[in-house]
């Protein structure tokens, strides 16, 4: 991880196409601003974490809900 201060009003360049700025600090807070390309998906990552935990609930949930397929034994459903 690379550590720069920066002063309100002053940007980072970030691959030569995402720009982030300083817009506002208060506290322990600070506002900034990210200009990327069309496209460019821009997520906290607060929020990303907590998506894929629940995802990762709901495929756990969903895989224990089923009986695993008991592969030895004779299918009921094919012709004798």
């Amino acid at each position: 991880m690379i550590s720069i201060k920066r002063k309100i009003g002053q940007d980072i360049l970030i691959g030569g196409t995402v720009r982030v700025r300083i817009l506002a600090v208060s506290g322990k807070t600070v506002q900034i601003g990210i200009d990327t390309p069309d496209g460019t998906q821009v997520l906290r990552a607060e929020l990303l974490d907590a998506v894929r935990e629940a995802n990762q609930s709901a495929a756990e949930a969903l895989s224990a809900a089923f009986d695993p397929i008991d592969t030895d034994s004779k299918n009921d459903l094919a012709p004798d």
